[in-house]
């Protein structure tokens, strides 16, 4: 446990969900988010702003649930990238989907016993009578980002499985779960967690969460969709449907059907839509309910919910709380409730308890410190041991334990800070988990013991990331940062390798990494530490950690940037002015010689929102500055829009020249993420709900809108986080959003999803990983940790573009094979390899219909038109000097004079044809679509088909010489398909 960051967490500047940095009014936040009336009761409350990305700290989800839902709608219109595949027929391989690369479990540097597991929100027991061993507990535990997760208690060593893959929103503030005879098992997911991330309303799954429907919450003919369901109670009517209860932040909802058609909003007070922080219901009464709403107190109904009647008889004056109360009652005597209510400062100024239902309460004797610097604002816990009435836990930052309801209260270790919720083990209640920011925990109360060894999770930790990077020099080592769980670093993260990863520096986590792309022992990060926001240095991977302040003044997450192809500079910024580097950090300079950068005249007095760095090798860097929305008392009348601007600085560090840049539509700018390679290039991300994606390819001096030209071909309406392209091709770019991964190969023309394998979850950070090989994406997720995906061009528009290579050890031209060893030059994304035209000429397609060919190994390349623009999949050597190629929409190409001219071949085949090889001069075959194999016998001038077995998919054929060939494919009668090989030993007469 970091004690340390739970001291000091949540003391200073932070919003609620506009990024903006100090706000002294909610109608902001109503006119953006369309909250709830009863949230301007209180002054905004300024408090930590999570999940920021690599140019602007950012809320982790600011899209109010009617922009979720026509994000969700969106995505159902949208391109896939498995249709009209060239390679698939129906879906991608395994290998080529995302695939998890968080380790199960991340043990934290302070206490290597205890891993980091990040923010749960809820959780539900549920008894499985239908197990064929017996009844078993299993309990669903929902994320804050990162959906649902199941366990069976059965054996200790039982894993969590996610059954959220494919909720429509990854967000979950309560479950329901319970066995229909009809329906059989059914989850009910509300979605939302206070305060943190903003949901999309009431999901239900009767298939174990493959699939989800949408239930809606109504009031008369209108649906509601909360920010936030804070709780889901179910009534059996034992013979007739089931009563259910939906507690959120815009109200009640009751649905006499058990949900099936629907709920309806009943008012507990005058507004309809006030918010609910906690319900519960009598176990023995089940018409009694009793819920806490903010500001207003402790209610409860004894009729279904039909009508409600306020219970605050010793309370504190409600209209003086804060937003939240967390309330329990006693299963084992209902007459006694607890509740935990905050002041106006979101600590919790009190715990107090009734023994008549709520009819007078009492103060107990709780300590002033259960919450720190208004962390209770969504982090307010409370439970009633369901046995005895008089033990009770209540926890925020920290935790207690009372034993004589109340009257006295020992702290005990939760093993992480912020905490969520308790929950007694069913057939052992001396057993409590207990749910934080750092995951699940299991509290033995006999033995007055803390751990989580146990707890591992399948398909990716239910972890928020912030920032991340990887090492150049190692592709497999990453560093990033989390929320409220450190900086982590990792040697094998990769799916081929053992995936561990170390906590090595605690409280928040970096939203700024960078490591040294030469020398990979060196990283640069920053951190959160409560009142501090240090710049770090680590020369170690991690073991020792160096503070790089050198005198500036510390700023909200102070950002540190880097060029990653020109390691001569670091730079970061202070409320004053932008700073670099020349030795590591050591000691710093401004950028140029004003003494202001930043002066009252143009910008909030406040330091900027985010930097970031241009790359490019050999080229001086550019930067880019944003900046917050100011409070009302510093905005300048001549320059009211600070929030609007991009500050650009070019040139050579220590006389950079400074220029303003603006967005075509003067959008607030969110973020800038400068691109990997092109040093012109950089995108910028407009403050919600302005959903749009905008690049510059003159370093700032204009700006494009790339978020789409057809309605059912563009990216969603949801927040782009972030955004690469591939190397050498600007074209090609993929965008992580709040809704998932997106491609682009037309330079955001149009869009189609690149989820395959991945839930749904938002995207925070991206790195696009060039090899030798099949190039790799790295990505960060704000709530199921990260991930990992092969670039091979499975998905349809994939254009691939070619790796310049030098080759170090020359083989004779006559030789045609030999082995070669190569080194990479300059890296470009590789799909179809380098094909060798004996006696010394080596081609490679460049799509678009152009082919590149070398005759000196590699180091100078000349490129070639096709009559045509079509994408060559395979080239095949002919003859001594000619070569034959084919593409993916059936054209055949052939030169005689090494690539210099090519003939296109009249065929009426138009399938996309996969791969060609010669056994001879005369004898060639081609594999295509649908399995078909075509066969030449005058050298490729006229083809008739040899084979076309629709059930098989033919990948790549080969031969090894004249008679010895093998033809790779997949048999799609069974399900899932199977490989299978074809093989020839006469040249092709047979297989």
């Amino acid at each position: 446990m970091k004690n340390f960051s739970s001291f000091y967490i949540y003391l200073s500047v932070f919003i609620l969900a506009s990024f903006i940095h100090q706000i002294a009014s909610a109608q902001y936040l109503l006119s953006v988010n369309k909250l709830p009336s009863w949230l301007t009761q209180e002054n905004t409350i300024e408090k930590k702003l999570e999940s920021p990305i690599e140019m602007a700290p950012r809320n982790a989800n600011p899209m109010s649930g009617e922009y979720y839902q026509k994000a969700i709608e969106h995505l159902k219109n949208m391109p896939d990238e498995n249709i009209n595949s060239k390679n698939k027929n129906a879906q991608i391989q395994s290998i080529t989907q995302w695939q998890s690369i968080t380790a199960t479990r991340v043990p934290l540097k302070d206490n290597p016993n205890i891993a980091a597991h990040g923010r749960i929100r809820t959780l539900y027991w549920f008894l499985n009578s239908s197990n064929p061993s017996g009844s078993i507990w299993e309990s669903y535990i929902g994320a804050s980002s990162g959906g649902i997760w199941k366990k069976s208690w059965n054996r200790p060593d039982s894993w969590w499985y996610s059954y959220g893959d494919k909720l429509p929103n990854p967000s979950v503030g309560a479950l329901c779960v319970y066995h229909d005879y009809i329906r059989g098992d059914v989850i009910y997911a509300g979605t939302g967690d206070w305060e943190r991330f903003n949901g999309a309303g009431l999901f239900m799954s009767t298939d174990q969460g493959s699939s989800w429907n949408k239930i809606p919450l109504m009031d008369g003919t209108n649906e509601v969709i909360p920010t936030a369901i804070t709780s889901i109670i179910r009534k059996e009517n034992y013979g007739s449907p089931d009563t259910m209860y939906v507690a959120t932040d815009m109200g009640f909802f009751r649905s006499a059907y058990g949900g099936t058609t629907g709920f309806t909003r009943i008012p507990i007070v005058a507004e309809p839509n006030w918010g609910i922080f906690a319900m519960v219901k009598n176990p023995v009464s089940q018409n009694i309910l009793y819920a806490s709403l903010p500001y207003r107190g402790i209610y409860k109904t004894t009729n279904w919910g039909s009508t409600w009647f306020p219970v605050n008889n010793g309370l504190p004056d409600m209209s003086k709380t804060g937003r939240t109360m967390s309330l329990a009652i006693s299963q084992s005597n209902p007459q006694v409730l607890y509740v935990a209510v905050t002041d106006t400062n979101s600590d919790i100024q009190g715990v107090f308890i009734t023994t008549n239902g709520g009819d007078i309460w009492t103060r107990t004797n709780a300590p002033n410190d259960i919450s720190i610097a208004g962390q209770a604002f969504h982090a307010n816990a409370i439970a009633v041991h369901p046995s005895d009435w008089r033990i009770a836990y209540v926890g925020s930052v920290n935790c207690y334990i009372t034993r004589n309801a109340g009257q006295n209260w020992d702290r005990i270790d939760p093993g992480h800070s912020d905490i969520t919720g308790f929950y007694f083990l069913p057939n052992n209640p001396n057993t409590v988990i207990i749910t934080s920011d750092g995951g699940v925990f299991i509290r033995d109360d006999s033995r007055n013991t803390i751990q989580n060894t146990s707890e591992n999770f399948s398909g990716g930790v239910p972890l928020q990331e912030y920032g991340m990077d990887y090492a150049v020099s190692e592709p497999n080592m990453m560093i990033a940062g989390t929320q409220d769980n450190g900086t982590m670093v990792s040697t094998t993260a990769s799916v081929s390798s053992t995936k561990n990863w170390t906590e090595f520096y605690g409280c928040d986590g970096a939203n700024y990494v960078y490591i040294d792309p030469v020398n990979s022992n060196y990283a640069y990060f920053n951190s959160w530490c409560g009142e501090t926001n240090p710049r770090f240095r680590t020369p170690n991977k991690g073991i020792n950690v160096d503070d790089i302040n050198s005198g500036l003044a510390m700023v909200y997450y102070s950002p540190i940037g880097m060029n990653k192809f020109n390691t001569n500079y670091i730079f970061t910024y202070t409320n004053q002015a932008v700073y670099f580097s020349s030795n590591r950090g050591n000691d710093w300079r401004r950028i140029n010689n004003l003494s202001m950068d930043f002066t009252a005249g143009q910008f909030p007095k406040e330091a900027p929102a985010g930097l970031a760095v241009s790359n490019g090798a050999g080229t001086n860097p550019v930067l880019y500055v944003c900046f917050w929305k100011p409070k009302p008392s510093d905005v300048i009348p001549s320059e009211p829009n600070p929030e609007r601007k991009i500050f650009v600085s070019e040139g050579v560090p220590g006389s950079m020249i400074n220029r303003i840049s603006y967005l075509p539509d003067l959008s607030t700018v969110r973020a800038v993420i400068a691109d990997n390679w092109n040093p012109n290039i950089a995108y910028a991300f407009p403050e919600a709900p302005v959903f749009k994606l905008f690049k510059t390819s003159d370093r700032g001096l204009t700006w494009n809108n790339i978020s789409g030209s057809r309605p059912d071909s563009s990216l969603p309406p949801a927040n782009v986080n972030y955004a690469v392209s591939v190397p050498g091709d600007a074209n090609t770019i993929f965008a992580g959003t709040d809704v998932g991964m997106f491609k682009t190969s037309n330079n955001g023309s149009t869009w189609q999803k690149y989820q395959y394998g991945l839930p749904i979850v938002p995207i925070n950070n991206i790195v696009y990983i060039p090899t030798a090989g099949n190039d790799l994406l790295k990505i960060g997720t704000f709530g199921r940790g990260f991930w990992e995906r092969i670039i091979d061009g499975d998905d349809p528009n994939w254009t691939p573009a070619p790796t310049v290579i030098r080759r170090e050890n020359r083989c004779p031209d006559s030789l045609i094979y030999c082995r070669l060893y190569w080194s990479i030059i300059h890296l470009r994304a590789l799909d179809n390899p380098v094909w060798r035209i004996p006696p010394g000429c080596f081609m490679v397609a460049n799509g678009q219909g152009t082919i590149e060919r070398s005759f000196d190994a590699g180091q100078t390349w000349e490129m070639f038109q096709l009559p045509t623009k079509e994408n060559i999949t395979s080239i095949a050597p002919l003859s001594e000097s000619g070569a034959f190629a084919v593409g993916e929409e059936g054209g055949m190409f052939i030169t005689k004079d090494y690539g210099q001219t090519w003939n296109q071949v009249q065929t009426q085949y138009n399938v996309p044809l996969l791969s060609v090889a010669f056994s001879s001069f005369n004898d060639g075959y081609i594999v295509g679509q649908d399995g078909l194999l075509l066969r030449s016998n005058d050298g490729g001038n006229s083809w008739s088909e040899f084979m076309n077995d629709p059930v098989k998919t033919f990948s790549q054929i080969y031969f090894v010489n004249s008679g010895l060939g093998f033809i790779a494919g997949m048999d799609n009668k069974s399900k899932p398909a199977t490989p299978f090989m074809l093989r020839t030993n006469d040249g092709g007469k047979s297989w």
